[in-house]
């Protein structure tokens, strides 16, 4: 009996804590199904975690919601929410606010919230009594210019895609830079070293300003405990390298 009740609370917290919960908000209060959209899409820090993994760009959830592009997630200063831009298309009109598929064992909600979705019109039936063919080159006229259209939208939608992606990673530095300033004790310091490869990856000039910031930090770091001195000497140590660092990334 006792093994039973196990099991059924085994599966039963895996079924709960495999739950990833998003929320979609859109610009507009009411978009058109077929149309690209922009949005946000929000996410918990337990959420953020499950969805560790699973790479939601290009997928389509339930046959309904297809995410085209997903940003960088960015945790939100007034909140533990992490936020990512979206470019997203509702290529069917969902019978509820909420989205659920499986995706990669765990189960994916999107919430819409007020979001509606307006349906798109179907094509006019063609008047077989009235239908006349064209002539050879009008034909040719209208498939010349169908070409020249499709192709201007290609590279118009490439050079579109090029910006925005130049935008995002801006933002993502400009989040960074902020995030190497922020630290405000010597456990914060800690933090920021152990990142240490990402910040030098996004700066690669910084690697001269955290070995030297590294040659403070290793006197006292691997001790069992440090004094106030010895904390304080590091907090000095990280003010010089964010003044340097600043310096280095002035115009991000």
């Amino acid at each position: 009996m006792k093994w039973s009740f196990a099991l059924v609370l085994f599966i039963y917290s895996s079924l709960v804590f495999s739950r990833v919960q998003l929320v979609l908000s859109s610009k507009e209060a009411s978009i058109q199904q077929g149309s690209l959209e922009q949005g946000v899409l929000q996410i918990s820090p337990e959420g953020f975690q499950e969805l560790q993994g699973i790479n939601l760009q290009g997928s389509t959830i339930a046959k309904s919601l297809y995410f085209l592009q997903i940003g960088p997630w960015l945790r939100q200063e007034n909140s533990q929410s992490f936020n990512a831009e979206v470019t997203f298309v509702m290529i069917a009109v969902p019978q509820e606010s909420l989205i659920r598929d499986q995706v990669k064992g765990k189960e994916l909600e999107v919430e819409l919230g007020q979001l509606t979705v307006r349906p798109t019109e179907p094509a006019p039936q063609l008047l077989f009594g009235t239908f006349s063919v064209p002539k050879k080159s009008n034909w040719l006229l209208w498939v010349s210019i169908i070409l020249v259209g499709l192709g201007l939208g290609f590279f118009g939608y490439k050079f579109w895609l090029k910006l925005r992606q130049k935008r995002q990673t801006k933002l993502k530095l400009k989040a960074l830079k902020q995030e190497l300033a922020d630290a405000k004790s010597y456990d914060d310091v800690v933090m920021l070293w152990k990142k240490k490869t990402i910040y030098v990856e996004a700066f690669p000039q910084l690697e001269g300003s955290f070995r030297k910031l590294e040659e403070t930090l290793f006197r006292y770091q691997f001790k069992p405990r440090q004094n106030e001195e010895e904390r304080a000497i590091v907090l000095d140590a990280y003010r010089s390298f964010v003044q340097e660092s600043q310096g280095a990334l002035h115009g991000i």
